[in-house]
């Protein structure tokens, strides 16, 4: 009889499309689930499989297309204007920022002018306002995932885990840092039950700078009884883009820990589906990371790998103490997500179909 797992989802961007294969393997053999834990865009993920949707249906939802590209990119389209900016000052400024932009680009071949629309804008909007995007495309989105399987979008996370428990027992925690008080923030039913759903994943994927740190409402009460009002909250990944150990360690799954006993009644196995960028798929398209918009910026090549090794060496070490390499491959099934870009947006058809395949791949050799 096929297992059930307690799943772990790693941030990762667009890369994350690679769960879809993973899952869809996991399907098809039957095997369920549990608990689940993500951060940041698998904190997407592990909100859509919760809630009831399966791979087919996640994967119709993610790989919708807009104007020719992923449904992800309107989430990075509209710059955001800084507060103490009015709309009439604002349109110019973004205006002449746009045009000075696509002039400096062309000294950048690697780059198509078409990809650096309104960048002008968005570096404006970073310089004043100290993050890029409006946040209004992805809310509505996500508002649209939970509609979709009948829940309100601003459902909580109390009656979430409620009325998914009536499937089967069942628990979603999502993962954020309160760069306010500089600890991760586990956000579930038993930790912050009035906290909408919507709210904890766009807490779980707030990039910082990219969109605007989130602060909490005093409507949403209480962190594990402790006021965290008017505290800032940014992406989870800052301090745990792999979120296994939460599982493993004790501390947090006893009784009184953030994550608690584990719902109902039989064992489940621990699983971190890995996104890893040092493995190659088996099918890998042309294309490579660098020929995309940020990507070709040297300054941001040598940032994003500076902010990977920052965030996945404090993972690596804390897994490492709970989960010996010798028994890493029971645990931790990684897909090869090599060349591709965290924001490769504009991903053709082909390099999503590959990038599902590594998932798919990942699982049929890890449930071996």
């Amino acid at each position: 009889m096929p297992e059930t797992f307690d799943l772990v989802f790693r941030g990762g961007g667009i890369k994350g499309i690679a769960f879809l294969g993973a899952l869809e393997r996991m399907h098809q053999e039957k095997y369920t689930t549990r608990r689940l834990i993500g951060t940041s865009a698998g904190a997407i993920f592990a909100a859509g499989w919760a809630a009831g949707y399966t791979p087919a249906e996640i994967k119709e939802r993610v790989t919708e297309r807009k104007d020719g590209k992923l449904i992800f990119a309107s989430f990075l389209e509209t710059a955001r204007r800084p507060d103490p900016i009015p709309e009439i000052v604002w349109k110019p400024l973004a205006s002449t920022a746009d045009n000075s932009i696509k002039r400096a680009l062309k000294l950048i071949p690697k780059i198509k002018p078409e990809n650096a629309e309104g960048w002008g804008a968005k570096s404006l909007a970073f310089t004043l306002g100290g993050a890029i995007c409006e946040d209004r495309a992805f809310r509505e989105w996500m508002a649209g995932i939970l509609k979709g399987k009948d829940f309100k979008p601003d459902v909580t996370l109390k009656d979430f885990h409620a009325k998914i428990n009536k499937a089967r027992p069942q628990q979603l925690t999502l993962v954020a840092a309160d760069i306010t008080s500089q600890e991760v923030l586990l956000l579930n039913d038993r930790t912050t039950p009035d906290l909408p759903v919507l709210e904890a994943v766009r807490m779980s994927m707030g990039i910082p700078f990219v969109w605007k740190e989130m602060v909490w409402k005093d409507s949403w009460g209480k962190y594990r009884s402790l006021d965290i009002n008017d505290h800032q909250i940014v992406d989870g990944g800052l301090l745990s883009n792999f979120p296994m150990r939460y599982y493993l360690d004790d501390r947090f799954t006893k009784a009184d820990g953030a994550i608690g006993p584990p719902p109902g009644d039989g064992d489940a196995r621990v699983v971190g589906l890995l996104l890893d960028g040092m493995k190659a798929p088996p099918d890998l398209p042309e294309g490579k990371e660098s020929d995309h918009l940020l990507e070709a910026l040297p300054a941001v090549r040598l940032a994003s790998k500076l902010l990977d090794t920052l965030l996945d060496t404090w993972d690596k070490e804390a897994m490492m103490q709970f989960l010996p390499a010798s028994k890493q491959a029971k645990h931790v099934c990684r897909i090869a997500t090599k060349g591709f870009g965290a924001l490769e947006f504009d991903m053709t058809e082909e390099r999503v179909k590959a990038l599902i395949n590594a998932g798919q791949c990942a699982m049929t050799e890890f449930l071996k």
